[in-house]
């Protein structure tokens, strides 16, 4: 059994273990382990994520609460042998997702208080979401996500027909023949993020018909649902929000799968699961580059108040 070091209620024996009660005894123990990695791995910097592969990979092992879509990348890299991580290069995603699964800050600790908005009691999640943050590194986590579904898609389609029906940056207009003015107050013209173009079978029946996406990325998952939604009020079209959390899910507790929903309404079901896991690496990715522009921009703030 893994014993985590300074962990002093992690159960020993078996019997330990049964005396644990609780409605929840593997969240219970989960919760141990995350605070005993916390204080043994606790990082200084965004480059600083040293940690020790075998012991990564017994802790992962141990540690029974694996849940998609992190399930797919932690349990590929956890079945590695020692041996096999020290010789086949990580993503460099790997440590802060493992943290993050963990219920660890996959990053430096925050100040109580974000320089760059003045909200309080920040955690990591609010590094990678902070209204306040420069768009670049946003703007760049958004496109890949984006770029990702569009080459799902047009691989997915280029096994079957010779032209792929998706296409990334396409403008709706007034003189689109599904523009009806029902909202006064919305705009007139939009560019969404991806079309994908109906289709029709052999006979010419209509499988499905256009799908229009637009896709968001921050802590407001419903909120961006709503806005958008209401954007695109003047066009009869199917219209979806590709909303994703900070933390790679395309869910929330007030959304629900995105993924699902778009796969679905291009006839592709088979391609859910794909998307999920896809779109959860690319947000990751993206979110080292955010953190580390919230970090430039903290410290460039903290020198702007100095007197």
């Amino acid at each position: 059994m893994f014993s985590p070091e300074e962990c002093q209620e992690w159960p020993k024996t078996i019997q330990e273990l049964f005396s644990i009660e609780a409605e929840k005894p593997q969240k219970t123990l989960t919760t141990m382990l995350a605070k005993a990695w916390t204080a043994k791995y606790r990082p200084k910097t965004p480059a600083d994520f040293g940690l020790d592969p075998e012991e990564v990979s017994q802790g992962l092992s141990d540690c029974s609460s694996l849940e998609a879509p992190a399930a797919g990348l932690l349990r590929k890299e956890a079945a590695l042998s020692p041996l096999d991580l020290e010789q086949t290069s990580c993503d460099s995603v790997f440590v802060p997702v493992t943290r993050a699964h963990l219920n660890i800050a996959p990053f430096r600790e925050m100040p109580v208080t974000c320089p760059l908005c003045g909200q309080q009691d920040i955690t990591w999640r609010h590094a990678l979401g902070c209204s306040y943050l420069k768009d670049g590194a946003t703007n760049a986590r958004h496109d890949s996500i984006k770029m990702a579904v569009h080459d799902l898609v047009t691989q997915d389609d280029l096994r079957g027909r010779p032209i792929p029906r998706c296409r990334p940056e396409v403008d709706l207009r007034d003189t689109h023949p599904q523009f009806r003015v029902t909202n006064a107050a919305a705009p007139t013209h939009k560019r969404a993020d991806l079309k994908v173009w109906g289709e029709r079978d052999v006979v010419g029946n209509a499988v499905h018909d256009d799908v229009y996406v637009d896709f968001y990325c921050g802590l407001h998952p419903r909120d961006a649902e709503l806005e958008k939604t209401k954007e695109y009020a003047n066009w009869d079209v199917t219209f979806l929000v590709a909303a994703t959390t900070v933390g790679g899910a395309t869910e929330s507790r007030l959304t629900t799968d995105w993924a699902v929903q778009f796969c679905d309404a291009i006839a592709r079901p088979h391609l859910a699961g794909t998307m999920r896991d896809l779109v959860f690496l690319k947000t990751w990715e993206g979110n080292m580059t955010v953190w580390s522009d919230y970090v430039t921009q903290c410290k460039a703030r903290w020198a702007e108040l100095r007197p």
